[in-house]
């Protein structure tokens, strides 16, 4: 992209993450806050509390404590640090790569930039989704 400026599909998708996210943040917020008052919030969204589970107090309450305790585990990687405990490190990307591995990911980047060049040559778009990668055997 000219002048490392992002794509207007990307901004769209997170405009979109962004109007579906809003809402619920705003109604776990305040529900954090134990905000008693009628808010303009709840006159526009309704009460929550007549959904049966999700209505409930109990879970109004705990579920925001969850999540920011779930995004305490990733800021801290306490998962990776829980299943190195246990002695499971299959789901881990390793740092220490051969020059083949180095090799073989710059053929695969020069590899797509060739075909996005030779598209925007065409006339179509670069973000065209189509599968472009060919089968290689395991290592």
């Amino acid at each position: 992209l000219p002048h490392r400026q992002t794509d207007p599909t990307s901004l769209l998708f997170n405009a979109l993450l962004l109007c579906r996210f809003a809402p619920p943040l705003g109604y776990n917020y305040l529900n954090l806050i134990r905000q008693r008052q009628q808010t303009a919030f709840e006159q526009v969204m309704g009460d929550m509390d007549v959904v049966p589970f999700f209505g409930d107090i109990k879970f109004n309450y705990y579920f925001p404590i969850a999540i920011a305790l779930f995004s305490l585990f990733t800021l801290f990687n306490a998962y990776t640090r829980i299943l190195t405990c246990m002695g499971d490190t299959r789901f881990f990307a390793r740092g220490n790569y051969t020059s083949d591995e180095i090799d073989e990911g710059v053929q695969l980047i020069q590899r797509e930039r060739r075909l996005r060049e030779r598209r925007l040559e065409d006339g179509e778009s670069p973000h065209d989704v189509t599968m472009t990668l060919q089968s290689s055997p395991p290592h």
